[in-house]
């Protein structure tokens, strides 16, 4: 059975599930968007749960985790350190990270910058830019609006 759970990070909470042996390596997944939660990738990622603890979380804004923020505190730094932040709250140093479309660029982005903490990067139906930023300071929506749960 799912645990689910929200994590306090001080500034914003993550609405959290995880499944699988809390033993097994971990799998955490960025899901796509922005605008969505994680609840589009079930029920296939429940079939990696025999092997992996496979943890799923909402980005800041999205779906059950802490939404109305402030326009500037939607940014994808921001949800690349929660999710460094969120390794720390659950006791893990070291995960290998799954990032499914707009997750795949965060993905990239927490690779780069917490290299320390990944053990293998997994990029599923996402793009790569050299420039994350400067892609998105081309997109007269950026910064990005909060997320609405579908």
């Amino acid at each position: 059975m799912p645990d689910e759970l929200m994590v306090d990070l001080a500034d914003v909470e993550l609405f959290v599930r995880r499944h699988g042996d809390p033993a097994a390596p971990v799998l955490l997944v960025m899901h796509g968007g922005p605008g969505w939660d994680h609840s589009y990738l079930l029920p296939a990622l429940d079939d990696l749960a025999d092997v992996r603890q496979v943890v799923l979380f909402d980005l800041r804004g999205c779906g059950r985790s802490s939404r109305d923020l402030p326009t500037d505190a939607y940014q994808p730094d921001l949800c690349v350190r929660d999710a460094a932040a969120l390794l720390g709250e659950l006791g893990r140093d070291r995960v290998d990270v799954l990032g499914f479309s707009y997750g795949g660029q965060l993905a990239m982005m927490f690779a780069e910058r917490h290299p320390e903490l990944l053990d293998r990067l997994v990029l599923a139906s996402t793009t790569a830019y050299p420039d994350i930023a400067a892609d998105l300071a081309g997109h007269p929506e950026h910064p990005p609006l909060p997320c609405r749960r579908r």
